[in-house]
């Protein structure tokens, strides 16, 4: 079975509750022309509160990060979503 670009997505912020992950690791993750989509898919259809910063570098570029808040961190399955996070970059255990 596959998993859809979004639930891979998904997956990466369950696993990281509260984290900041680069942009550049979601769209690894999400695919490389629409992992924005995928983050917005996330947000409407699965209700999931992602929060977006962009950070200017001392050399003067900008890293754009994300980072999920669950509303209710008891609520999300770290080993479910791991197991997603794990099968999205292609480890199987």
């Amino acid at each position: 079975m596959s998993i859809a670009y979004r639930d891979k997505v998904a997956g990466l912020f369950r696993a990281s509750p509260g984290t900041w992950i680069d942009g550049l690791t979601v769209a690894s993750c999400g695919g490389a022309y629409a992992w924005r989509t995928r983050v917005s898919d996330c947000r409407v259809q699965l209700g999931m509160v992602i929060e977006n910063r962009v950070r200017a570098l001392e050399n003067g570029s900008k890293v754009s990060e994300y980072r999920h808040t669950p509303a209710d961190e008891f609520a999300v399955d770290l080993a479910e979503a791991a197991a997603i996070r794990d099968e999205a970059n292609g480890d199987v255990r």
